[in-house]
């Protein structure tokens, strides 16, 4: 992982930079290659007899010096006219080494003419700037050498293509190589970011489904905003979708205790009716008032409870805090939880509160736990444990933490994660002993969340659900 982050692949900056550096290497190899295969032009062709007499002539001079005793290099010299009109390049035929008899800077590209040591005949060759007959044999010490006389050509007999021509050539496919690399560039800037563009558009238009493939590869900058796109359109969608699931679980909570208003105001009418005839005892229109009055106490606490959840969600939600007692803020609500508990038939095990005060909004807290324990005790077996700590972690500020686990039939553990989502219900929930709305979990959650603090579910090493809230302490 430390090696992929000095990856300079997986940023921007680093791409850029490479690619800039790589372009103008590429360019100034390309520029310096065509230009010199340009420059350095050979061109053959049969030598007339004049200039093959004139060579030999030169040769024969050499080979006189060369007999005399003189010097190789000193006798190259010699052999050519006074002026320095005539220039003499000896190769020799074993190692290839290449002498002449004038300055390094008008060399050029002479290495052409070892492609030509082996010729039957004099030829006629004619480099980028020179012109040479030969070979001409000739041995010295031992050494065989093929001679080659030429001359400078005036700017009028060079052919091919001059220096300058060759670099304005080469400076034109720089031009034309850098145009590709910042293309392919930008292109693969722009590209992704187009990608983004019109799947934010999409997002916007209401295609919650809309995301941004293709770019899993990349680990630069770009990559990272694909992703963080994707991951901020599955969020969005999830809302959405939670909210439109939201929104059918009200309708089908309150459309039960309003068919049974319904009937049970039929029920009334019908009596009234039957009243004007003969005598109904009271006891049975008592029985129907009290059934609309819990279904209307019904609806309430559960448009309540969805109320207080919007608030805890809000986007500017405020909490009251105030400093309060652990002891204090938590002893009347496991007190209410034992006798809840022994009146049905079950027991609710708590250990010591921890002896410290801190910041909390006692109502959102109460509730919390209020709805954690309530939800234990209804599927419970028989016992629900509760287990309050103060955890202190590693530069960190201490925490609360609360564990309250049953001992009940639990959940598949691919349910777990979905317990705080509003109105879920588990395949073992789903029991006439299970009359709520699935909505505390849900509160619970949002209360412990304004507090800064986390809460999540796991399996209870007693057989059922643990549920662990962890608040942190400010004093």
């Amino acid at each position: 992982m430390k090696f992929e982050k000095l990856n300079p692949f997986n940023s921007l900056f680093g791409r850029v930079f490479l690619w800039f550096w790589f372009a103008l290497l590429v360019i100034l190899l390309s520029a310096f290659f065509i230009t010199k295969q340009l420059s350095n032009v050979v061109e053959v062709s049969a030598a007339e007899a004049g200039q093959i007499d004139s060579g030999r002539l030169v040769v024969e001079k050499l080979a006189r010096l060369l007999d005399r005793g003189g010097r190789f290099s000193q006798s190259l010299r010699r052999a050519g006219d006074r002026r320095g009109n005539t220039q003499i390049v000896a190769i020799d035929r074993a190692d290839k080494d290449v002498r002449f008899n004038f300055p390094t800077p008008l060399a050029g590209n002479i290495a052409e003419l070892k492609g030509f040591i082996d010729a039957e005949y004099p030829v006629l060759i004619k480099l980028n700037n020179m012109q040479f007959v030969g070979p001409y044999p000739i041995t010295h010490n031992d050494k065989n050498y093929q001679i080659f006389v030429g001359r400078l050509l005036k700017r009028e007999e060079r052919s091919g293509m001059s220096r300058s021509r060759a670099a304005i050539a080469g400076l034109s496919l720089a031009i034309v190589l850098s145009t590709l690399f910042c293309f392919a560039l930008v292109l693969s800037m722009t590209k992704p970011i187009s990608a983004l563009r019109k799947a934010s558009k999409r997002l916007a238009d209401g295609e919650l489904s809309s995301r941004i493939a293709g770019l899993e590869s990349r680990h630069d900058e770009i990559g990272q905003l694909a992703d963080d796109f994707n991951s901020m359109a599955s969020q969005l969608q999830s809302v959405v979708e939670n909210q439109k699931q939201l929104m059918a679980n009200v309708s089908h909570e309150l459309r039960t205790p309003l068919t049974r208003l319904q009937l049970a105001t039929a029920l009334l009418e019908d009596q009234e009716v039957d009243e004007k005839s003969r005598s109904i005892e009271q006891e049975n229109k008592a029985k129907q008032l009290h059934r609309i009055q819990t279904d209307i106490d019904k609806m309430d606490k559960l448009i309540g409870q969805v109320l207080t959840i919007a608030k805890l969600n809000a986007t500017e939600r405020t909490i009251h805090l105030a400093t309060h007692s652990l002891t204090h803020l938590l002893s009347g609500v496991f007190n209410d939880g034992k006798f809840e508990a022994e009146a049905n038939g079950k027991e609710l095990v708590v250990n010591q509160i921890p002896t410290l005060s801190g910041q909390f909004d006692a109502n959102l807290i109460v509730s919390a736990i209020e709805n954690i324990i309530r939800n234990g005790l209804r599927f419970a077996e028989k016992t629900v444990h509760c287990e309050i700590q103060v955890v202190s972690e590693k530069n960190t500020t201490s925490s609360l933490r609360i564990t309250i686990s049953d001992d009940g039939q639990g959940m598949k553990a691919e349910q777990i994660n979905q317990v705080f989502d509003p109105f879920f219900r588990g395949e073992n929930q789903v029991s006439e002993n299970n009359k709520g709305a699935g909505l505390g979990l849900s509160i619970a959650k949002a209360a412990v969340e304004a507090h800064h603090g986390t809460i999540s579910a796991k399996e209870s090493p007693f057989g059922g659900l643990s549920v662990i809230i962890q608040i942190p302490i400010v004093e």
